[in-house]
C-alpha cells in the first residue's frame, strides 16, 4: 500500500509542478518602424554601440555586435521592439548571407527563433555561431539551453560543460546546468547547481527555491536522505519567508515533511495549502492518501471528495478511488 501510494503521489506531483506565451507579429508596418529608426542616426555611436551590446535578444540572450553590422542591427532592434519578430528574422536573415562568417548575427536570429519556440532553428544557428567563434562561453550556453529545450540533454550538457570550462558563471547558466543534470537524474550535480544559481540571483523568487526544494523528492527510493530533505526544507522555508502565502511552497513543504516522517506537520502544511488555494487538485489528494496511511477516515474521506471533483485526468481519478476503496 505505501510503496503505491507513493507512487500515485510522485504521478500526480509530477503533474502540477513546472513549466509560453505567443507574440503576436500585429504592429506599426516595417516601413514605420524603420523610419524611427533613422531618426536614432543622431545619437553617438559609442551610446549605439552600449545599447545593442545590452539589448536582450528575444528577451534573454545579449549580443556582441561587430562595429561594421550596427546599423543592420539597429534595424532588426527596432523591429524586434515593435513586435515584428519574424521580420526582424528576415532582417537578419538577409544580414547573415551577406555576413556568412559573422557568429553575431546567428546568435541574434537564433535568440530571435528560441522566442518564437523554434527550438531546433535555434539550435542551428547556436552551433553554426560556435564553430565560427568557438571561444565565447555564452554562445555554448545558449546552445546548451535549446538541446535541453528539445530533450537532448546530454548534448546539452556537453555545451554546457564547454560553456563552464570558459568561465561562465552567472544564475542564469547555473540553472540550466541544474535543470540538465536534473533530467539527467544527476542529482546531486544539480543540487550543486541550484545552490549556485541562489547564490548568483540578486532576487531569487519563490518559484526558484521551491523547484530547487523539488529536487528532495525525486528518485526511485522510497526513504530521501536526510540531508537532501534538510536541505529542501530550508530552501521551502526561504520561499515562505519571501512570499507566507504561497500555496506552491506549503505543498512542497507538505511533501517534504510526510518523506522526513512528520505526520503532524505534513498534515498542517497541505492544509495550509488548501486554506490559500482550495482547487488544489494535488493537494487535496496527497492529503487524501497520506490521511490514508494515518487510519485517519473522516479526513481522508473529505479530502478524497474534493480531489475527485477536482479531478480531471481519468487514470488519476481511478486509481484514487481503488485506493480509496480499499481503507
Amino acid at each position: 500500500m505505501a510503496g503505491t501510494t507513493r507512487l500515485i503521489h510522485l504521478a500526480v506531483y509530477s503533474s502540477f509542478v513546472f513549466l509560453s506565451g505567443c507574440l503576436s507579429t500585429s504592429g506599426p508596418s516595417r516601413t514605420h518602424v524603420l523610419s524611427k529608426v533613422e531618426q536614432t542616426q543622431r545619437r553617438s555611436q559609442h551610446s549605439d554601440v552600449a545599447t545593442l551590446d545590452h539589448h536582450r535578444w528575444g528577451g534573454w540572450h545579449s549580443v556582441p555586435i561587430e562595429e561594421r553590422l550596427q546599423r543592420r542591427f539597429k534595424e532588426a532592434c527596432a523591429l524586434e521592439q515593435a513586435g515584428l519578430l519574424e521580420d526582424a528574422i528576415e532582417h537578419l536573415g538577409r544580414v547573415q548571407k551577406k555576413n556568412p562568417d559573422s557568429a553575431c548575427v546567428l546568435e541574434a536570429r537564433g535568440a530571435l527563433y528560441a522566442s518564437l519556440g523554434y527550438q531546433r532553428a535555434a539550435a542551428g544557428d547556436f552551433q553554426r555561431a560556435v564553430w565560427i567563434q568557438p571561444q565565447r562561453a555564452e554562445t555554448w550556453a545558449a546552445l546548451g539551453r535549446m538541446r535541453h529545450d528539445l530533450d537532448l540533454n546530454g548534448q546539452a550538457l556537453t555545451a554546457l560543460e564547454r560553456a563552464n570550462e570558459l568561465g561562465l558563471d552567472t544564475a542564469e547558466f547555473h540553472l540550466i546546468l541544474a535543470r540538465t543534470y536534473r533530467a539527467l537524474t544527476r542529482r546531486g550535480k544539480a543540487a550543486d547547481h541550484y545552490g549556485l544559481t541562489i547564490e548568483r540571483s540578486d532576487e531569487p523568487t519563490v518559484e526558484l527555491y521551491v523547484e530547487a526544494a523539488t529536487l528532495a523528492t525525486e528518485g526511485g527510493s522510497d526513504v530521501l536522505e536526510a540531508e537532501a530533505l534538510e536541505r529542501a526544507l530550508h530552501l521551502v522555508d526561504r520561499a515562505l519567508e519571501r512570499e507566507p502565502e504561497s500555496c506552491q511552497a506549503w505543498f512542497v513543504r507538505g511533501l517534504l515533511l510526510e518523506a522526513a516522517d512528520e505526520p503532524t506537520e505534513t498534515v498542517a502544511a497541505y492544509l495550509r495549502a488548501l486554506e490559500i488555494d482550495p482547487e488544489h487538485v494535488a493537494a487535496w489528494t496527497n492529503l487524501a492518501l497520506f490521511s490514508l496511511q494515518l487510519g485517519d477516515p473522516e479526513t481522508c474521506t473529505g479530502a478524497a471528495q474534493n480531489a475527485l471533483r477536482l479531478e480531471t485526468d481519468p487514470r488519476r481519478r481511478q486509481a484514487l478511488e481503488r485506493l480509496i476503496s480499499k481503507r
